[in-house]
């Protein structure tokens, strides 16, 4: 093997589906496991079945079996290794038609939801798993008013208790437990904000922590230490103050920076954004700063200086097979959210003057998000019912792409644009504008694709028109796609980490 640190991720939560700055971190930890016996990952979210979707993850090859995670909230009790309850392990009738009570199954509820009436007083408000295991209890006052709600883990075993306000019915208190019932913390809760305010660490020693931050600190330290010359990796910007307070002789920390630095209009010139002044206001706190295109570092090198501080990864390009179905040559995709940053709104007012050209033109969104409705009402007011649909999220988006002339991207600002690669990789072209940051780094200008000033959007359609009346030149750029994504092959995303990480130690 070779020798390198260990890499600890901190992130806030994983889930059984996860966005692409979770993705990201786990290709990396993938990569870097193959190297070291484990690669952790720290969760500071409260998990009630952390173990469970970790296994979903490895049976789903999505993180290999060395990558572990550990929790903030179940890590700190100190009797996590004494066994689980086996009440709830096997799913049993009596703990849905529970003796004594009244049943009734919550017909708007997903899933399987049931309210328990004794004796006329509605009691509880069960809510069951598909495997029909418990998740949570609420518990309700004679007068239907819900006092707490517990918690199980996905072994049956109850690990938290959340008492309500009584006025506001809002949390003000959770008590956490251990396997056989002991409380090992307490937790007050602002009624008003929701956030948590004191947290009070009974065992194996009482200590008071006034904030979430003061804990984490105390449990990430604590945690680092278990491990061989730690590097501890910062994916998030609201945990950069953290990172400032957090010690260590044998300590390295790495932020990468997942998306545009930038405020609004997102462009260099611009304001930095508030949410990275904590990232730049404490640039020493970090070994190395990666982001993940050369434009974005000779951005932030003009403006802030210390170019050795900063290093560039890019997102690796997995390899995908030739395509030998049918290119329907009137037709673009796009995958993006239905959000503000994604301008969508930007392609299907372009789209329309497509379609003006070309009648029998399609174009399909495939995403989700709050803007749907929105974004319905513009294709109807632009009379483009026929020609632009919004799709669900896509679990293929590789076919999706492959079935096109070209993708679109009209986005405010990214990090790098993750899509674009995807789409090359498919050997599919795209037609995108000169959004900070990605498109700079990732299509090359009249080989495979095409790069439009923001806000243009005649010539944003017309080259659309360009990719799509012309199936000679689809080709060609679809051919240099294939091509050119070796320029973000895993051999050299390998390299660059594993340099990365041993130069860290050496140094």
């Amino acid at each position: 093997m070779v020798e390198i640190s260990t890499p600890v991720f901190l992130l806030g939560s994983v889930g059984i589906q996860n966005g692409g700055l979770t993705s990201a971190a786990f290709t990396r930890a993938n990569l870097l496991s193959k190297y070291i016996n484990q690669v952790p990952i720290l969760t500071i979210n409260f998990h009630r079945n952390l173990q469970e979707v970790m296994e979903e993850q490895y049976k789903r090859g999505r993180l290999e079996r060395n990558v572990k995670a550990y929790n903030l909230f179940t890590d700190l009790d100190p009797k996590k290794y004494i066994p689980n309850c086996s009440d709830y392990i096997i799913p049993n009738e009596k703990h849905i038609n529970e003796n004594g009570y009244v049943k009734y199954k919550d017909k708007n509820a997903t899933g399987n939801s049931f309210r328990y009436f004794k004796n006329g007083f509605y009691e509880k408000y069960k809510r069951f798993d598909g495997k029909g295991k418990i998740i949570s209890v609420d518990l309700f006052s004679e007068n239907w008013q819900r006092k707490a709600q517990e918690i199980y883990d996905e072994f049956g075993n109850l690990v938290k208790v959340r008492y309500m306000d009584k006025n506001k019915n809002k949390p003000k208190l959770d008590r956490y437990l251990s396997k056989d019932g002991t409380c090992y913390m307490t937790v007050t809760v602002n009624v008003d904000t929701g956030q948590d305010e004191r947290f009070y660490l009974h065992s194996p020693t009482p200590i008071e922590f006034g904030s979430l931050d003061d804990l984490l600190i105390y449990w990430i330290n604590k945690k680092v230490s278990e491990f061989n010359n730690p590097i501890l990796m910062c994916e998030k910007r609201e945990h950069v103050n953290i990172f400032t307070k957090l010690k260590g002789n044998n300590l390295k920390k790495f932020f990468i920076l997942h998306n545009n630095h930038f405020a609004f209009p997102h462009v260099k010139g611009s304001k930095v954004d508030p949410s990275c002044s904590p990232l730049f206001n404490n640039i020493e706190t970090f070994d190395k700063v990666i982001v993940l295109t050369k434009e974005q570092k000779k951005d932030i090198v003009e403006d802030f200086g210390n170019e050795s501080k900063f290093e560039v990864i890019s997102h690796v390009a997995n390899p995908v097979s030739t395509y030998n179905g049918e290119v329907k040559q009137h037709h673009a995709v796009t995958m993006a959210r239905y959000a503000h940053q994604k301008s969508l709104h930007e392609a299907i007012n372009a789209f329309r003057i497509v379609v003006d050209q070309l009648p029998d033109a399609t174009y399909s969104i495939y995403g989700y998000g709050e803007l749907k409705g929105k974004l319905q009402q513009l294709i109807n007011d632009l009379k483009l019912q026929n020609n632009v649909f919004l799709e669900d999220f896509s679990v293929n988006p590789v076919k999706k792409y492959q079935e096109a002339a070209c993708s679109i991207l009209t986005s405010k600002y990214e990090g790098f644009g993750l899509v674009l690669l995807e789409s090359l990789a498919a050997g599919t072209p795209i037609v995108t504008y000169r959004t900070k940051y990605g498109p700079e780094d990732i299509v090359r200008h009249g080989i495979d694709g095409y790069l439009v000033d923001i806000g243009d959007r005649k010539s944003l359609a017309r080259n659309i028109i360009n990719i799509m009346e012309n199936s000679e030149l689809r080709k060609e750029l679809s051919e240099n796609a294939r091509q050119g994504i070796s320029r973000f092959s895993n051999d050299i995303y390998k390299e660059k980490w594993l340099s990365l990480f041993n130069l860290a130690r050496k140094n």
